[in-house]
């Protein structure tokens, strides 16, 4: 199984820890593109047309420990809007439908 098309296995290793400073920052750069869908949020499986609130609430808590507090909020602000009347979020969103 191919783990490089799901965006867990790209930003785990700096969630957890075990890629930490500007190794970290190069790893979240390199991926960016592939699995950050700007105004949706991430994808879980990068070849897939969905995104998923997991995976970018994931994405902000990883940004947030290398200390990318203003790319954690883009990120965040993406799926606030993303959420049932009883205030939990939606599991995920197809896009561009939405």
């Amino acid at each position: 199984m191919m783990k490089a098309r799901y965006s867990m296995d790209w930003y785990y290793p700096v969630l957890c820890g075990a890629v930490t400073g500007s190794d970290a920052r190069a790893r979240i750069d390199r991926s960016w593109e592939k699995f950050v869908m700007p105004d949706w949020g991430v994808r879980c499986v990068s070849d897939q047309p969905w995104v998923t609130t997991a995976e970018a609430a994931e994405l902000v808590l990883a940004l947030t420990a290398l200390g990318e507090s203003d790319r954690a909020a883009i990120v965040f602000h993406w799926v606030c809007d993303k959420r049932f009347d009883d205030g939990s979020y939606w599991t995920g969103s197809p896009f561009p439908t939405g």
